[in-house]
């Protein structure tokens, strides 16, 4: 026995605290399942029976949460603000601090950026934004950019807003929102939100466990333009006015450099971080809600050449399921068919046949598309019925040089019109094959979008909604209305069908097929 000590500590070294290697939860194991036996003939079947029925209840109440009726805890809970009628987007957003609270005083550049972080993530201001890219357009003929936005826009919206009347209170609202946020932000270490924990990185300094890092998707599915950097302060925003405190929180970033400091490894998918390369514009600022949890881990001393660079780890929420978009699709005919041709020379033509289905009875089915064209980019819709007969259609220009993003701004608006209209089963077809995996899978959702997508996401909650993917050829309608977007200056909308597309209307409604070619 005295020898047990000197050897108790080499132990301890090599496999760490002791609960993660005793015996314990192994013997209650058995115990348990010991006790879940009902038949004594058939011992081993019933103990496999009773853990896959205990399994499969467990993992599939995670699909149907509000269906439970016993609570289930998770971790990491979060409080979820109570919102009144009129409340902005950027205002009572799920999370909640932790900690002791302390006061920071805004400098004047801080107090800028964050202000204008806010505006630009507020979906309620995004038509004043495009408004206001547009004019800059028209006044100097080139492209806003993100240093013109932070240096003008902000008082360009104060005096635009005092222009409109009359004053709605999304118009007070807004008027409000322009005067910014008191010079004082209540500031935390800690922060919950999206099922994650966040710590600043001075507070994660001599712990176990770093939870500092955050990761912002970007525009690309590449990953070229992913966002990564450390919390270095959690900001808590205040715009006081209504005779309420209306609260927004900011998590103050340093940032990795997304061009030079970052590498992908296209062989097992993996992102290496240069520590030491910082992103050198100022934009630290970004929205809570909208962030991912990371840590980085470095390579060991003896890899010379990878020395200061670190790969980085995403992590998952625990308690948190990643589910498809469920719902009800309704029967539709067989939308495509497939020929194929052989010529002279052995090459083969392969002819898609593509036919415009209608929705069943209570559906409204919305084609979407965007466009990108000269420096100009829009979006586009058309609404129609389980009768193939028109609804609405809408045109909208877009706000960034970006074809995903065009997309994207296309589909969004069309929930948006569903929602005004009242319509509860909505099926929204695109030719953007990323656009419609990205519902299945939020990381596609582009960060720069991901408040609007909040917002859509909670009008769908309450509506049965699908989206599936149609090839270009079948989609003439739409586009036609995408290019019109390219050229007009705000939100359009159309009660009637325009002349130049009533033959592809026609052809649609009647079931007349669209071909597609293509060489194999």
């Amino acid at each position: 026995m005295e020898h047990l000590p000197v050897h108790l500590a080499y132990e301890a070294f090599l496999g760490g605290p002791v609960q993660y290697r005793w015996m314990y939860p192994f013997e209650r194991f058995m115990g348990d399942s010991k006790r879940s036996v009902k038949n004594k003939a058939r011992v081993e079947g019933s103990i496999c029976a009773h853990y896959l029925h205990r399994e499969t209840s467990h993992f599939c109440s995670h699909y149907f949460n509000h269906l439970m009726l016993t609570p289930r805890t998770i971790r990491n809970p979060v409080n979820v603000n109570q919102r009144s009628q009129f409340t902005l987007s950027v205002f009572g957003l799920p999370g909640r601090p932790s900690g002791k609270k302390s006061v920071h005083w805004l400098t004047q550049k801080e107090m800028q950026s964050a202000h204008v972080h806010v505006l630009i993530n507020c979906v309620e201001v995004k038509q004043y934004l495009e408004e206001f890219n547009n004019a800059y357009f028209h006044s100097t003929g080139v492209q806003s950019t993100s240093g013109v936005i932070h240096a003008q826009f902000p008082l360009w919206f104060k005096q635009r807003l005092s222009t409109v009347f009359p004053p709605t209170p999304e118009i007070l609202h807004l008027r409000n929102l322009a005067e910014g946020p008191i010079q004082s932000a209540n500031e935390w270490h800690t922060y919950f939100v999206n099922g994650y924990k966040f710590h600043t990185e001075a507070w994660t300094e001599g712990k176990k466990t770093i939870n500092s890092g955050v990761f912002v998707k970007g525009v690309t599915d590449g990953g070229e333009d992913d966002f990564y950097g450390v919390i270095k302060h959690i900001y808590e925003l205040v715009y006081h006015y209504m005779d309420s405190d209306n609260k927004v929180v900011l998590f103050y970033c340093e940032w990795y450099d997304p061009s030079r400091g970052t590498k992908i490894d296209r062989s097992y998918g993996t992102v290496e971080i240069q520590m030491n390369r910082k992103y050198k514009e100022y934009d630290p600022f970004i929205m809570s809600n909208i962030v991912r949890q990371v840590y980085y881990v470095p390579y060991p001393s003896f890899v010379t050449r990878k020395r200061g660079w670190c790969v980085v780890i995403k992590t998952k929420p625990q308690g948190h399921i990643e589910a498809k978009q469920l719902g009800r699709r309704p029967l539709m005919p067989e939308l495509i068919s497939r020929t194929r041709t052989r010529r002279s020379g052995g090459v083969v033509d392969e002819r898609t046949r593509m036919y415009f289905g209608s929705p069943l009875l209570g559906w409204v089915k919305g084609n979407c598309d965007g466009s990108l064209l000269d420096n100009s980019s829009g979006c586009g819709g058309v609404f129609r019925n389980h009768l193939g007969n028109f609804l609405v259609a809408f045109v909208e220009p877009c706000l960034r040089l970006c074809s995903l993003h065009a997309e994207f701004a296309a589909v969004f608006r069309a929930i948006e019109i569903a929602a005004d209209n009242a319509w509860s089963k909505l099926w929204i077809e695109s030719d953007s094959l990323l656009v419609v995996q990205a519902f299945s899978k939020e990381t596609l959702i582009p960060w720069q979008l991901r408040t609007r997508w909040l917002h859509c996401k909670s009008i769908l909650v309450h509506m049965d909604f699908i989206i599936t993917h149609i090839f270009r050829e079948g989609n003439s309608c739409a586009d036609y209305f995408a290019n019109v977007g390219r050229s007009v200056t705000s939100l359009t909308l159309f009660d009637v069908i325009p002349i130049a597309i009533r033959c592809d209307f026609v052809k649609n409604r009647l079931g007349m097929c669209f071909y597609r070619f293509r060489n194999c």
